[in-house]
Formats: C-alpha cells, sequence, structure tokens
C-alpha cells in the first residue's frame, strides 16, 4: 500500500479531504422566491434571483454588495409597485371570499327560514285536519272539502 506524509492510504486521505471541504464550504440556504415576481420586469427578476442565490454562489462579497446596489438601484420602484399590486391581488381575494361566504350564510338562512315556515303550516295544517275529522256531522260539501283538505296536506307535508 502506498502511504503519504501524514501516514494514510490514499483513499482514506481523500475521505478526509472531501470532509474538510464540506465543513470549509458551507451550504447557505436559500431563501424562497419572492411572491411579487410575477409583478416584476424580467431584468429585476433575474437581478432578484442572482441575490437570492448568491450566497451558494459568490463567494467574493463584494461583488455580493455590488448585485445589492444595483438592484437597489434599479428596481426598487419596481418591487415596490409589484408588492403593491400582490397585496391588491390578496386583499380582493380576500374580499371575494368573504363576500362568498357572507352569500352562502345568506342562502343558508333564507333556506332555514323556509323550512321552518313549511314546518310550522305543515303543523298547523294537521291541527286543522284533526280538528275537521272530529266533527260528526258534516254536510256532503264539507266532506268533499275535508278530502281536498287532506289531498293538499299530503303533498305539502310529506
Amino acid at each position: 500500500m502506498i502511504r503519504n506524509v501524514a501516514g494514510l492510504t490514499a483513499p482514506r486521505h481523500l475521505w478526509l479531504l472531501g470532509l474538510l471541504g464540506v465543513f470549509m464550504n458551507p451550504v447557505f440556504a436559500v431563501s424562497p422566491p419572492a411572491p411579487e415576481l410575477k409583478y416584476m420586469s424580467p431584468k429585476c427578476v433575474s437581478m432578484l434571483e442572482a441575490q437570492r442565490t448568491a450566497p451558494n454562489a459568490v463567494r467574493y462579497q463584494p461583488s455580493f454588495a455590488e448585485l445589492r446596489r444595483n438592484y437597489q438601484e434599479q428596481c426598487s420602484e419596481n418591487q415596490a409597485e409589484a408588492r403593491r399590486r400582490l397585496y391588491e391581488e390578496k386583499r380582493k381575494s380576500q374580499q371575494q371570499t368573504a363576500e362568498q361566504e357572507r352569500e352562502m350564510k345568506k342562502q343558508q338562512l333564507l333556506s332555514d327560514n323556509a323550512a321552518k315556515l313549511k314546518s310550522a303550516q305543515c303543523i298547523e295544517m294537521r291541527e286543522a285536519l284533526e280538528a275537521r275529522k272530529r266533527r260528526t256531522h258534516m254536510t256532503d260539501g264539507e266532506i268533499r272539502d275535508l278530502g281536498l283538505f287532506e289531498t293538499r296536506y299530503k303533498e305539502r307535508c310529506p
């Protein structure tokens, strides 16, 4: 086996160098892309993305500072306008959602009220029907009316 100056075999030496390389060049976590990108100009998008991913690519700090300075000079107004548009879109979306919820609640309330009214009417019709059936001496017309009333009750109140 071939040994180097430090007394390590070649595979161990390469492994150690790789391990040191990982610790010497830490990988920074990349922040997620800005939500307002879809409203920004393509030039500013590329500058912002370069700035966002720069910690992994740029090791020379003055060049990173230059990236930031160029972006601030050329795109700060564009990003402010993009944020304004994004927040306005979110606000409109929230308003639409709130309006839809109000409309659904209103429809549910109307439906509940209609069901309560129908239930109350059915109870009233049943009581009137029972009262008419208890009568002993009815004419032919009253018997016919009782039959019609009972038919209507069965149609409306299953």
